[in-house]
């Protein structure tokens, strides 16, 4: 039996090879898991991992490009939010590989 775990980890690998399918097959098995992520962490507005501080980053960016969005855990917030986060994801997919910017990105400023 496939795990979810293994069956994201197969279609990453068909996505960093450039499998179109394979992308829309990710997004579409991602997106729903990312809109609960993303709504306990629009809900809560509290920052206890690196994913919450990109969400709550994305739903501010969000809110500023949008002065009459007023609610900030609204439906149309949590699917822009979601929209923008697995777009994020799969476009590191298929970026080429840098170590350099790994490690970077793990050392605190």
């Amino acid at each position: 039996m496939m795990t979810p775990h293994s069956t994201w980890q197969q279609l990453a690998t068909l996505v960093r090879e450039g499998n179109q399918d394979a992308a829309r097959r990710l997004q579409d098995e991602l997106a729903p898991q990312m809109v609960r992520l993303v709504r306990r962490t629009l809900r809560t507005w509290t920052d206890r991992s690196p994913l919450d501080r990109q969400i709550l980053a994305e739903a501010q960016r969000t809110l500023d490009s949008n002065p009459e969005q007023r609610q900030r855990d609204s439906e149309e917030v949590v699917r822009l939010v979601t929209q923008r986060l697995c777009a994020r994801l799969l476009q590191d997919q298929t970026a080429p590989f840098n170590p350099t910017r790994r490690l970077h990105d793990t050392v605190p400023g």
